[in-house]
């Protein structure tokens, strides 16, 4: 089973879900409660993770994070398999895992632009807070990437100058995060949507 996904071996995985000799739904590791169309979305199998929706697929199932497929796929940043889980279940949008990640989130930890606009585009929400307290906003400062991915990210998470005064649960702004970020890579110029935001002139960010 696992074989098969790791393999990449569409014509098989299709065969034994027409069969009925899998589970579309197969746990592939105890430990972590995968399931076969996590581990496809994990490993970028565009097709296979075609086939395993369109053998009904459960993408609300969760493993013991609580992350759904959408979560790994926002993860690798793999806009045809986001695409894909989009469009089967919307409902699953502004799913949480165990620390109330929502794949939005999990994209801008990441930084990937492209993850992101779809996201947002299908409705997800840029002002939801994980268990503590943090927005999508927070996490994109909380990874070093591509300088331009971090400033792609930030344009699209910040609608407004108020997005990045929001506090978490230990009373520290999107800002507060930039600043350390700021601090740890000094080479980075960073670049904020909204050039009167009052922390600009302190950090000395490009417009």
């Amino acid at each position: 089973m696992i074989d098969i996904i790791s393999s990449n071996r569409a014509a098989e995985l299709k065969s034994a879900l027409q069969s009925g000799l899998l589970d579309v739904n197969a746990i592939t590791d105890d430990a972590s409660c995968t399931t076969l169309l996590m581990m496809a979305c994990n490993l970028n199998r565009t097709e296979l993770v075609r086939i395993l929706l369109n053998y009904k697929a459960d993408v609300s199932k969760s493993n013991c994070d609580n992350d759904i497929a959408l979560h790994c796929a926002s993860y690798i940043s793999c806009s045809k398999i986001i695409k894909l889980l989009i469009s089967d279940d919307l409902k699953t949008i502004n799913f949480r895992n165990i620390i109330g990640q929502t794949p939005l989130m999990v994209a801008a930890k990441r930084c990937y632009p492209r993850a992101i606009e779809l996201l947002l585009e299908a409705g997800a929400d840029r002002k939801a807070v994980d268990y503590s307290g943090n927005t999508a906003l927070h996490w994109c400062f909380t990874e070093r990437h591509k300088i331009t991915n971090v400033n792609a990210t930030i344009k699209l998470l910040c609608h407004s100058e108020g997005e990045f005064d929001i506090k978490n649960n230990s009373g520290n702004t999107a800002i507060d995060y930039l600043k350390s970020f700021q601090a740890r890579y000094p080479e980075y110029t960073l670049v904020m949507p909204y050039p009167a935001h009052k922390s600009r002139r302190k950090l000395g960010l490009a417009r």
